[in-house]
């Protein structure tokens, strides 16, 4: 018998949701709405649809979301963050953006105060401070924290996203966060990232173990695993491998973009490392 079942109505939910609510925050879509792209509503459908047949609670609490730059995965982040923010049921929720520093953390936290500002509905039931967000009807709040992890232990997150945890400086941040999530009935803490270099860090560590999942070498019903990403051996000016490990390729990334930087990469042999790890997903030596 099936443990699993996906709950078509909760994934319509979530996905109606942000594309009513949450809207561009930069560049020339600024104030329209947050259409998903097919890849971005599998996302949303996926970590909100999917729920255990025993207790109806949600399948997934963990999640890594690896994706090359400018694929929009911190808009994508920001809205998941508005609609447990508003709409998920569970009451006095703490919401967190957390990153290596704060004004990383803080990038998340700006987008999501100028998505509320920008909605007459989500800004009339918010109150938009300078380092938080409260929805007091429901007792929820949303805050940036940096990677000081000994302020964090009073911490009960029912959800979490980890900005760019490949510049994790160690373990600490992500191991406290993880850990505080405790006590909620349907966390959700999800670590969005490139590639990075580190293959001592945590950011390495739980790519390799999402990679196993996903492979299904380690059984793990919890851990959601979306890697977008070009192999080792892929030629970095095929096209082709562009758009594999870019799901918005030809969207908010352009060919012409692409083609330059590629074949900067090619004459430029010092880039090329900076090009395969931020443009094509792939860990590197350096």
């Amino acid at each position: 018998m099936k443990k699993f079942y996906f709950d078509k109505e909760e994934a319509s939910k979530a996905i109606g949701f942000i594309e009513t609510f949450c809207t561009h925050t930069k560049g020339e879509l600024t104030g329209k709405p947050f259409i998903l792209e097919d890849w971005q509503k599998k996302i949303v459908g996926d970590l909100f649809g999917w729920k255990n047949k025993k207790t109806n609670l949600r399948k997934y609490r963990t999640a890594l979301i690896q994706l090359p730059r400018k694929n929009g995965k911190t808009t994508l982040a920001a809205s998941i963050i508005c609609y447990v923010l508003f709409s998920c049921k569970e009451r006095g929720n703490e919401l967190y953006a957390a990153a290596g520093d704060r004004g990383q953390a803080n990038i998340l936290f700006s987008i999501v105060s100028t998505m509320v500002l920008q909605n007459n509905e989500l800004s009339k039931r918010a109150k938009v401070f300078r380092n938080s967000i409260t929805n007091e009807s429901k007792g929820n709040f949303f805050q940036a924290i940096s990677s000081d992890s000994k302020t964090k232990h009073g911490f009960s997150a029912g959800c979490v996203i980890m900005d760019e945890l490949h510049v994790q400086k160690n373990r600490d941040l992500y191991d406290t966060l993880l850990t505080s999530t405790g006590a909620r009935s349907e966390p959700l803490f999800i670590s969005i990232t490139t590639a990075g270099y580190d293959r001592q860090s945590i950011g390495f560590e739980i790519y390799n173990y999402a990679k196993q999942v996903k492979n299904k070498i380690i059984k793990d019903d919890s851990f959601y695993s979306c890697i977008y990403e070009a192999d080792v051996d892929d030629d970095i000016t095929d096209e082709k491998v562009w758009k594999k490990a870019n799901p918005n390729y030809g969207i908010s990334l352009r060919k012409e973009y692409m083609k330059r930087e590629s074949q900067r990469a090619v004459d430029v042999p010092s880039y090329q490392n900076t090009f395969k790890r931020l443009m094509l997903n792939i860990w590197t030596d350096s």
